[in-house]
């Protein structure tokens, strides 16, 4: 669902971002040492958009397929633009109560719903919310 998308794609930026801090030349660094590294990348970096894909297989042998654009603006500004398998759902948070707002529909642009962060429609499998930043799920 939304949230675990946000955390895919969170990761894939922050691991992306901080991959040369993998490769210095010829040595091993402790993970300690590697992530305060990463947090310190991260501070840096202002707002960025990443466009997502996410494939991922089914026990029958075939594949899920989701695809959305995921917008951060610091400090804590998330937007979502779902591919697939919902194209045109828009998620942003937070909004003025600290709610996901969801526009469902491009066809009913002012038709919204705001939605608290446990809500059950935007829970991830892993039960992380959409404010939620999961680096180690990507690593």
């Amino acid at each position: 669902m939304p949230s675990r998308q946000a955390y895919l794609a969170s990761s894939l930026i922050l691991f992306t971002c901080f991959m040369p801090f993998c490769a210095i030349a010829g040595s091993e660094m402790e993970p300690a040492i590697l992530f305060e590294k990463m947090e310190l990348a991260y501070d840096k970096v202002e707002d960025y958009i990443a466009n997502v894909e996410v494939i991922t297989a089914k026990s029958d042998g075939s594949f899920d397929t989701e695809e959305f654009s995921y917008s951060f603006k610091k400090p804590r500004m998330i937007r979502l633009d779902l591919g697939l398998p919902h194209p045109g759902v828009i998620l942003v948070y937070p909004d003025r109560n600290g709610n996901v707002v969801v526009r469902p529909s491009p066809l009913l642009p002012f038709f919204k719903l705001h939605l608290e962060l446990d809500n059950r429609l935007l829970a991830s499998p892993s039960g992380q919310q959409i404010d939620q930043t999961d680096l180690g799920l990507l690593i």
